[in-house]
């Protein structure tokens, strides 16, 4: 089964701990956008892709910007087209 996630396990002293991180994924077909104050990912997917329960799919174009509520004022995201 394919999933957007994969696991790492880090040691923490004497135990380990799973993190989750989300893969890669890439496409030719996106546009960057400038967030503005008090965007967030689902605020962006309402306005760019008629959903804000899509927010996924700008999370998963994104890895390098952690999971936020709201995004940093001029953070650029890549947006995806389809």
């Amino acid at each position: 089964m394919n999933s957007r996630y994969s696991s790492v396990y880090e040691n923490k002293g004497t135990g380990s701990i799973r993190v989750s991180l989300r893969n890669q994924i890439t496409t030719s077909a996106f546009i960057v956008h400038r967030a503005k104050e008090n965007e967030s990912f689902a605020s962006l997917a309402a306005d760019f892709l008629s959903h804000s329960s899509l927010y996924w799919r700008i999370a998963d174009l994104n890895p390098q910007i952690p999971f936020p509520d709201r995004l940093p004022a001029g953070t650029q995201v890549r947006i995806p087209l389809t």
